[in-house]
């Protein structure tokens, strides 16, 4: 007995549904997964950003007056003195856009992942182990030479 066309159709459409499914259950997971690796990131970030801007950093003591939408709301709102709210937004510039590439990054290769039709689950968790390790590790060796070896 051969199939009724109303029977493929039937089947063609719960396949696509659990494509899309599976689609969104991944693009989740990568969303998910964005936050702490952008954390990770951050916190990994913020040693290498204050030995490369040492000197601009000691320089803004002298600023005056509050500079842009940003320092003028650190020190309206958050009561920082001129000086540190510039010192702020100088130090963690950087660091936001870096989080955002890496927010991206991970949207990515989730989106990338979900368009897969087999089940690579591996090359995804691979890449989001490196990421997380080798952040970790430059995080600790940065912080490590603030705090003990500068």
């Amino acid at each position: 007995m051969g199939q009724s066309p109303s029977d493929a159709d039937g089947s063609e459409e719960c396949s696509r549904t659990a494509s899309s499914g599976r689609f969104a259950a991944r693009l989740l997971t990568g969303h998910l997964l964005a936050y702490p690796l952008c954390f990770v990131v951050a916190v990994a970030a913020m040693p290498i950003s204050i030995v490369m801007q040492a000197e601009a950093l000691e320089n803004l003591a002298l600023q005056m007056r509050a500079k842009g939408t940003v320092e003028h709301w650190l020190v309206e709102h958050i009561g920082l003195s001129i000086p540190d709210a510039a010192r702020f937004h100088h130090l963690m510039s950087p660091i936001f856009w870096l989080t955002v590439i890496v927010f991206s990054w991970v949207h990515l290769a989730a989106w990338r992942w979900g368009k897969t039709q087999t089940v690579k689950t591996r090359s995804f968790a691979i890449q989001m182990a490196i990421a997380f390790g080798a952040t970790a590790m430059v995080g600790l060796l940065g912080w490590g030479y603030i705090l003990v070896g500068a």
